[in-house]
């Protein structure tokens, strides 16, 4: 009984995270990356659940990068054809080389979706996403708050 009181949360929270964001879409406020902090097996269950949670208007559907894609000509073949208003959920983020992270993340941006960063390492993301990133954190009892950087943490440079 306690797994399916763990979905039903993990689909709520979910819900309540692409609601939250979907709002600003459009707007001047609107990020260019979205981030959501949480731990690691929150953030797989995350992944599992966001594919039943898009509203079908501002957001149409939502894709999982599990694993980095192929870069070839400063290309990403494996996201050509993404389509507008889709969410790209990068479940860890955090172990990710950032500047890979940031160019996969300005190419979704680029074709009218949004980049969605799961990390749970504050310290692994660089500083070049912090500068773009709006982030969410889901605590360990399942509630949705805003999260900010603190500034003395050390953030890891790109090269």
């Amino acid at each position: 009984m306690k797994q399916q009181t763990d979905d039903f949360e993990c689909t709520d929270v979910a819900e309540q995270l692409l609601r939250k964001f979907s709002k600003k879409i459009g707007t001047k406020q609107e990020p260019l990356i979205w981030g959501v902090k949480a731990t690691p097996e929150t953030l797989f269950e995350l992944g599992s659940k966001l594919p039943a949670s898009v509203d079908g208007k501002k957001i149409l559907k939502t894709v999982v990068l599990e694993q980095q894609p192929a870069i070839v000509n400063d290309q990403f073949p494996s996201l050509k054809g993404l389509n507008k208003k889709t969410v790209v959920f990068i479940q860890n983020a955090d172990q990710w080389d950032q500047e890979v992270l940031l160019k996969v993340s300005i190419h979704v941006a680029r074709a009218g979706s949004k980049a969605l960063l799961g990390f749970s390492d504050v310290g692994a993301l660089s500083m070049g996403i912090y500068q773009f990133m709006v982030s969410q954190q889901i605590s360990n009892d399942g509630q949705l708050s805003d999260w900010a950087i603190n500034m003395s943490q050390p953030i890891r440079e790109l090269r």
